[in-house]
Formats: structure tokens, C-alpha cells, sequence
């Protein structure tokens, strides 16, 4: 076999002195075809070993054969069918080099938006603590949408989820070509947004995020070599409108009061004027206000916590619930209300049972 030091003095000869190839054959005691090929060769010679074979090769066709039904058969299955009994290292590095042949194809597409045409929205969980309030901290949820035309981007922190006007279609695990959009959106804020920030409530991260966004929108996307800010109003304009009924929003429920004269909404007890006790009351609550209503009249209001295990109480109905608990006692202190009773004569049980007339 030709050695690299040869092949490197052959083309030396050739290329630096111009040598014939009959010379260098002389000078080197090598044929002239040697020397041809080293000429035409642009790589030094290499040592190929002949592969040596596997213990596999011999069951490889009914593996195949095996994958090419069942492609997801475990491979602790295959060795049970194919009857191995030796290695099992060895026979699941061939499995998992043979079973991606035999899966159907599944090509990444490269998606176009129309104006209008969907949002994608997740939820992105912030890993920072956020002061909630009552000593305590928490990472609430945020909601996260990303128009696909003009890529325009939106977020907020909630304490809850509402219902949506809008169709909901839910993304496979697994499935980054179908909401790339908004996983990228998300790893954009946990790097461009949360560095170096510190939050003192759940408003003040939304208030941070607002004015972070209204920037973000303005810089060119390098996808679309576009602004969002520049593509947001063609969006808007072939959306849907709104139904001519609002959707409901928020989080409601029709209860009636008990006497505690509390109402709980996610975690945490709102206090309600004790005058609703008994009476059937209706709840609303969003991400800012917890609102109750008596026969559409207000009987509650209440700025919404972001704490769990709390009793938010208003002054004014502790108070009321004090002057009727008063006036409660007071009425139970009362003299009874003294009421003529019939007392019945005895001897009617008698004649009614028949013991009259035995004991005569």
C-alpha cells in the first residue's frame, strides 16, 4: 500500500519539479501506475478495514420484517419474537438504527398567515416570584397571544381564566409547527422581558410588560423584515367582529348567602352586606374586581386578591353584621308572647280507647 510520505513526495515532484512520470517511478521503485493513481488521488491513502459482521445480521431481516407492520413494537417485543437470546445492547442499537425507516415522514412546513386568519395563545408561567400580597409570592400564569399576519404581540398576568368569544383549537404534544409562534413568544420574554427586573404586585408586572410590549411591537421581526406595529391595523381589518351579545368574561356563579355572610371565589373569602343572607346572590369576578349583586342591586365590591387562604373583609359590612347580631340578642331577650292552649280532658283518651267501659 502506498504510504502517505510517498504520496506527498510524488506530487511534490510532479508539481514543484516538474517531473515526468516515468522519472518519479525510476527515482521512487514504483510503478508508473502507482504513481498515476497517487496524482489523481486529492486525499492520502487510507487504511479501510473490511466491517466485521454482527451477531444481529442474522435475525435483521425478520426485525425488518417485524417493523415493517408494527413500526412503535417495543424492543423488548422484537427480542421475544425474533427468539434472541444473547446481548441485548447490541440488538437495541440496531432496533433503534432499523425503526425510523419504517415511520411515515413527518416534514416541517413552513406556514403563511393571512390577515385575520388565527392567534396562537398559550400560557407562559414566569420564572420570577411576585409579591401577591399578605407575605405571600406566587408566578401566576400569562396569557400570551401572538397574531400569526403581523406576528403583533400580546400578555397579561391572570389570577383566573375566563371564557373566550373564540374558537379554541388545542396543539399535539410535541408539535412545534403548530405553535411556534407562541413558544417562541415565550422564551422572547423569559429573555428580552425578565432580566434584570424585580416586581412589587401582579399590576406592576403588567404595567412593566405594557410598556416592554409597546416596544417590542416596533422592532422590525426578522422573519417578515416587517414591524408589527406596521401590520396590526390589516390584521384587525379582516377579523371577525364581535358578536352583537358580549361574551361573557370572567368568572360568575348564582349562589345563595349563608349566614357567614362571606362568598369564596378562587381560594380566598370576600365579605357581603349581611342584609343578602338567605337570599340568592350573583358573583361576578375578573382579574381586578370581585362584585356581588342581590337582585341586581350591589351588595358587594371588592378588589381582587392575588394571595390564597384570605378573608377580605369590608368595614361597612362587618359593621352592619354587628348592629344585627345586636339587634338579634335583643329580640331573643323578649318576654315570650303568652298564648291561650286547650287543655284536653283525659277521660276523651279514655272513650276513644275503649278503657272506660272495661274498667266499669
Amino acid at each position: 500500500m502506498l504510504s502517505v510520505e510517498d504520496w506527498a513526495e510524488i506530487r511534490r515532484l510532479r508539481r514543484s519539479e516538474g517531473m515526468a512520470i516515468q522519472a518519479i517511478a525510476r527515482r521512487l521503485k514504483m510503478s508508473r501506475n502507482t504513481v498515476k493513481r497517487a496524482l489523481a488521488s486529492d486525499s492520502p491513502p487510507r487504511y479501510h478495514r473490511a466491517p466485521a459482521g454482527s451477531i444481529v445480521d442474522a435475525v435483521e431481516p425478520r426485525i425488518r420484517a417485524l417493523l415493517s407492520e408494527f413500526p412503535d413494537m417495543p424492543t423488548t417485543v422484537i427480542m421475544e419474537r425474533v427468539g434472541w437470546t444473547r446481548g441485548k445492547t447490541v440488538f437495541c442499537d440496531r432496533v433503534q438504527r432499523l425503526r425510523p425507516l419504517f415511520w411515515p415522514p413527518d416534514p416541517a412546513q413552513r406556514t403563511e398567515y393571512l390577515p385575520g386568519e388565527l392567534a396562537q395563545c398559550d400560557l407562559w408561567f414566569p420564572p420570577a416570584d411576585v409579591p401577591l400580597g399578605f407575605g405571600q409570592v406566587g408566578r401566576p400564569p400569562v396569557l400570551v397571544m401572538v397574531c400569526g399576519y403581523s406576528r403583533w404581540l400580546a400578555a397579561t398576568m391572570n389570577a383566573s381564566r375566563g371564557s373566550l368569544g373564540i374558537r379554541v383549537i388545542q396543539c399535539r404534544p410535541a408539535d412545534p409547527e403548530a405553535k411556534g409562534l407562541v413558544e417562541r413568544a415565550n422564551g422572547y420574554l423569559e429573555t428580552s422581558f425578565l432580566p434584570g427586573r424585580s416586581f412589587a404586585s401582579p399590576a406592576d408586572f403588567n404595567a412593566q410588560l405594557e410598556q416592554w410590549l409597546d416596544r417590542a411591537n416596533q422592532r422590525v421581526h426578522r422573519r417578515l423584515q416587517a414591524r408589527p406595529v406596521d401590520r396590526i391595523a390589516a390584521d384587525r381589518q379582516a377579523m371577525v367582529t364581535l358578536p352583537p351579545v358580549a361574551p361573557v368574561v370572567g368568572w360568575r356563579l348564582s349562589t345563595r348567602l349563608p349566614r357567614d355572610h362571606y362568598v369564596r371565589v378562587d381560594a380566598n373569602d370576600y365579605s357581603v352586606h349581611p342584609s343578602a343572607i338567605g337570599r340568592r346572590i350573583d358573583i361576578h369576578a375578573d382579574t381586578d374586581r370581585v362584585e356581588v349583586f342581590c337582585d341586581g342591586r350591589p351588595v358587594a365590591a371588592h378588589g381582587r386578591c392575588w394571595a390564597a387562604h384570605q378573608s377580605i373583609t369590608d368595614p361597612l359590612h362587618r359593621d352592619a353584621a354587628t348592629l344585627l347580631r345586636a339587634a338579634h340578642r335583643l329580640t331573643a331577650k323578649a318576654s315570650p308572647v303568652r298564648t291561650a292552649v286547650e287543655h284536653r280532658n283525659l277521660s276523651d283518651y279514655d272513650r276513644l280507647f275503649g278503657l272506660d267501659s272495661e274498667v266499669a
